[in-house]
């Protein structure tokens, strides 16, 4: 018996190892492969059974194989381009999907923003009756156009001015997709500062996948553009787990850096059928920072009707700042409203 179970093991242990190459060395170029990526850290999981059984059950073939696919499944996290770190907060960022078929009154959300203090909320899928409570709170003085459907329901309240705003793309990459990325432009700030605020197509076809692609290489390209003079944030649900190869690709040729977790098994966007028995879900929702930028905390908010929770950021000057930082360390965010427009 205990043969026959040795035998399974290494079967399954070389089968993951397949697996779990074919996907890092092939999701860029294969739709389904990187689907696979959205659900990483059960991969890992998987990986880190199969080797403890195979341990326990004293079957080298089937520890080194799974070993050897659960060290592979590890790639993506620690070849991630993650954002250096600084101990102090100088400026405070939250994204959240409020999903569009959210039926949940706004309080509990209003509460949170309340409680956060954000300079900068990056919203997707607003709801058209959000919009109002929102402003309500007479935190922002400054927001991004009313005319919400414009944007495909990307939704930006700040507390900097916004002195420019509007979709991008470029014709050298493509313009078959619908959902551009937003860039703004935003004043009050040491340095020259952009947000690009996305929410691209969620890859649950070939050609939503491509769409969403050419979304984040336009995003990518036009960021490394402003990066030169500019500090930039990019904030939004990318519709993309940092497992993929394409959050990496963008974030490398964008000139960008992940805010990250640390934590492979962070969950931001999880199915509401299944909760709250079952936290099922992927890290899609992120926000990142060029070189000239650091973080100092990021973490995942509450609950409020949604399928996503909300992310905080908090970021400071990088080393590599032109402006120095501050020489004592800020004890939290949340500038004060400015004069609204």
């Amino acid at each position: 018996m205990s043969t026959t179970i040795r035998s399974l093991l290494a079967i399954a242990g070389l089968g993951f190892a397949t697996f779990v190459a074919a996907v890092t060395a092939l999701a860029a170029k294969f739709w389904l492969l990187d689907l696979a990526t959205f659900a990483w850290q059960y991969v890992v999981v998987t990986g880190i059974v199969l080797t403890l059984a195979s341990v326990l059950m004293k079957s080298r073939w089937a520890t080194a194989a799974s070993l050897i696919g659960l060290l592979i499944s590890m790639y993506p996290y620690v070849s991630a381009r993650t954002a250096a770190k600084t101990e102090w907060c100088e400026l405070r960022v939250v994204t959240a999907n409020l999903f569009i078929e959210n039926t949940s009154p706004p309080d509990r959300f209003l509460d949170f923003v309340r409680r956060e203090q954000p300079d900068i909320l990056v919203l997707q899928e607003t709801p058209d009756t959000w919009q109002d409570p929102i402003r309500g709170l007479a935190m922002f003085g400054y927001e991004s156009t009313r005319e919400i459907m414009a944007y495909d329901r990307v939704k930006v309240f700040s507390k900097l001015p916004i002195t420019s705003e509007g979709p991008v793309s470029d014709t050298t990459i493509g313009t078959d997709f619908h959902k551009r990325p937003i860039r703004l432009q935003l004043g009050g700030w040491s340095r020259p500062l952009v947000l690009y605020a996305i929410h691209p197509e969620t890859p649950r076809s070939m050609d939503q996948w491509r769409e969403r692609n050419i979304h984040l290489a336009t995003m990518a390209k036009v960021a490394s553009q402003d990066a030169i003079s500019s500090d930039v944030i990019v904030a939004g649900d990318w519709n993309t787990p940092s497992t993929s190869p394409f959050f990496n690709e963008a974030l490398a040729k964008g000139g960008l850096a992940d805010a990250g977790s640390g934590n492979p098994f962070v969950t931001s966007r999880f199915s509401l059928k299944l909760y709250p028995f079952l936290l099922l879900g992927s890290t899609i929702d992120h926000v990142a920072v060029s070189g000239s930028l650091a973080v100092s905390d990021r973490r995942t908010g509450p609950m409020y009707g949604s399928n996503h929770l909300p992310v905080i950021v908090d970021v400071g000057r990088g080393k590599t700042s032109a402006v120095a930082s501050p020489p004592v360390p800020r004890p939290g965010c949340g500038l004060q409203p400015g004069a609204g427009v």
